[in-house]
């Protein structure tokens, strides 16, 4: 199940819920990865790994204290960057939430979300398969060039 489905560079909006403990805690800062992983080989063998690749890094607050039991909704929004791949196949792309707390275990969120082609790439998408071409795989894979 997807939290949110999104077109590349289509601005996706959402909220940060945050309640407090037992005591104050000064919150550094809430941060937002949109996330995917990609292959990549391992010594130039056969086999590989998947590293995780930032394709955003949004910093929703400034620092701020949240007192015991205080909940505070941070509504948000971020602009899906046109890099990112599409939701195809095996492929994941998320978003991290990310709080920094000092002296504390920082929680994280994780959430899926499903990108969809932009409306220029499904016509080439729609062409190609009347054409009788199918997507048989996708997948992400590390390039020296850009790594």
């Amino acid at each position: 199940m997807y939290a949110a489905d999104a077109v590349p560079g289509e601005t996706l909006e959402g909220e940060v819920h945050v309640i407090g403990g037992a005591v104050a805690q000064t919150i550094e800062q809430i941060y937002f990865y949109v996330a995917t992983k990609y292959k990549r080989e391992r010594n130039n063998s056969s086999s590989h790994f998947y590293q995780e690749c930032k394709l955003l890094k949004h910093r929703v607050t400034q620092g701020f204290t949240i007192q015991p039991q205080e909940e505070k909704l941070i509504p948000v929004a971020i602009e899906i960057p046109y890099q990112t791949p599409l939701t195809l196949g095996q492929q994941e792309i998320y978003i991290r939430t990310g709080l920094d707390i000092a002296m504390a275990i920082n929680p994280k969120d994780w959430d899926d979300i499903l990108i969809r082609p932009h409306p220029l790439m499904k016509r080439v998408l729609d062409a190609l398969e009347l054409l009788g071409f199918y997507l048989y795989q996708s997948d992400c894979e590390y390039n020296v060039i850009f790594g």
